[in-house]
């Protein structure tokens, strides 16, 4: 031992000297207690759906996953269409035609029954009545504004046999093929645009709020043709 120093020696657990050994080799001394292994704790690996599976488990998992995209991917599609369908339907026509009795009733009747029920805006005119032109003028612009409507033109005559010339225009609106609204002569239809819009709204066959951008839509456009017109004008003058 060493006298002189003042530290001290701390022996490590299990740890002997040569003359302990001898003495427990001999006898006098008890033998030493084995020595417990210290257990290592197992890592416990997260569940990522895949260990401990078969290959038919994952197989079976891999279509389940798939038919899920599927069907998520049929709904998406499923709702486009019914998107796609909805706007073509609601730009299926945009001018004015002309028919004639035998194709009234699939034009008119018929045609406004059809699903939830179209709009038929029919125009009964006569070619010696001016004012009739001024109607087929503003119905065509409406027409362009109001796709979802279809607006037609017959000869007062040739829908109903005998129809006065007094009564032109006359502006009937059909729907679910009943007649919804009614205007003789041009005292009740006029020959304005806003007019006639009007009476389509009262109808039923467009709201307001369309009949209000479309008309500011129209000026828009109409402000465009103007300045477009004056730019050509001004173009033609060099």
């Amino acid at each position: 031992m060493n006298v002189g120093s003042s530290s001290s020696y701390t022996r490590a657990k299990g740890e002997t000297t040569e003359w302990e050994d001898l003495q427990r080799k001999h006898g006098n001394l008890p033998p030493l207690e084995p020595e417990e292994e210290e257990e290592e704790e197992e890592e416990v690996e997260p569940d990522d759906g895949v260990r401990g599976r078969t290959e038919g488990e994952l197989e079976d998992a891999e279509d389940d996953e798939a038919f899920a995209d599927d069907r998520e991917l049929a709904a998406l599609r499923r709702r486009r269409i019914a998107q796609l369908r909805a706007a073509a339907a609601a730009n299926k026509f945009g001018t004015l035609r002309t028919i004639t009795r035998a194709e009234y009733v699939a034009e008119v009747t018929r045609a406004s029954s059809e699903g939830d029920g179209l709009y038929v805006a029919l125009h009964l005119f006569s070619e010696g009545v001016p004012r009739c032109r001024e109607v087929d003028a503003s119905l065509a612009t409406m027409a362009a504004r109001h796709r979802s409507v279809k607006f037609l033109r017959i000869q007062g005559k040739d829908c109903i046999e005998g129809y006065p010339d007094r009564n032109c225009p006359s502006l009937l609106v059909y729907h679910k093929g009943e007649c919804v609204a009614r205007l003789v002569g041009a005292a009740q239809t006029g020959s304005s645009v806003t007019k006639l819009t009007g009476a389509l709204v009262e109808a039923g066959a467009i709201t307001a709020e369309e009949a209000v951008d479309a008309a500011v839509t129209g000026a828009e456009e109409e402000t465009m043709g103007a300045a477009a017109a004056a730019a050509a004008a001004d173009l033609d003058d060099f």
